[in-house]
């Protein structure tokens, strides 16, 4: 785990508009999300477009989905859950 700390989210940041941010600072496209988060979820596949809906507020990824967002994030337990309205 990286000793780096985290920026603050934005007042009012969206849980989208953080995953967007947080992608772009790693240099990642939303397939390269994709097959990482999949990796660390240990399944198959999660498509680009997924990660657009994430990003875009068009859908809420589940509990499971979240967590691994944290763990491919190096972020800190549940601090996605923060977003959840």
């Amino acid at each position: 785990m990286s000793n780096k700390k985290k920026p603050a989210p934005a007042k009012k940041e969206t849980l989208g508009v953080y995953l967007r941010r947080l992608r772009k600072e790693r240099g990642w496209s939303q397939a390269e999300v994709g097959v990482r988060l999949a990796t660390v979820l240990h399944t198959d596949t999660v498509a680009d477009a997924t990660i657009c809906r994430y990003e875009a507020g068009n859908r809420m990824p589940h509990f499971r989905t979240l967590r691994g967002l944290e763990t491919l994030f190096e972020l800190t337990d549940f601090e996605l859950i923060r977003y959840l309205g």
